[in-house]
């Protein structure tokens, strides 16, 4: 699976926590790991004026399963932060590799369940890896410190009990 995250249209977050559940219960998180780091520097006078709450301009994601016993997902987010014009500052490229033991009876997922897995759960275990990684990038040109804000991934509806019927007399 590659598939880019641009300007994508609002997915249904029901249908999605409900094909990830099966992974959610029968995967371990064995290792996280950067792949990739790189700042660049494309306007220092801009640099001192970056407007930080644009949105991730690219992120790719990708899901490969080496064996049986387990599932990695490689993140790439690339970045390119802009003043209040829009004029670049700065460009960073991050990749992220995250690897899953998956449980011994598991039978293999759809792709459709790996899908959802990666964005529902896998996406927010990357995100605090990326924000630091943003962070210390910006700071090592001397751009200063920002503050990447959280992704929002709405919880699935939960529906209420079903009323008991009143037994009979």
């Amino acid at each position: 699976m590659t598939e880019s995250r641009q300007h994508a249209a609002e997915p249904d977050w029901q249908a999605l926590h409900n094909n990830a559940a099966r992974l959610v219960d029968n995967l371990d998180l064995v290792e996280i790991r950067t792949l990739r780091a790189e700042v660049e520097l494309l306007d220092a006078a801009v640099a001192d004026a970056l407007d930080f709450t644009a949105p991730v301009t690219d992120l790719q994601v990708q899901s490969m399963r080496p064996s049986p016993d387990n599932l990695v997902f490689r993140f790439r987010h690339e970045d390119v932060f802009t003043d209040t014009d829009g004029n670049d500052g700065a460009r960073i490229l991050l990749e992220f590799g995250i690897a899953f033991e998956c449980a011994e009876d598991m039978d293999d997922p759809s792709q459709e369940e790996v899908e959802s897995f990666a964005v529902t759960t896998v996406l927010r275990i990357q995100q605090p890896y990326y924000r630091e990684g943003v962070s210390s990038l910006l700071n090592r040109i001397g751009v200063g410190n920002m503050t990447v804000g959280l992704v929002r991934i709405p919880l699935p509806e939960v529906a209420p009990d079903p009323e008991p019927e009143p037994s009979p007399k």
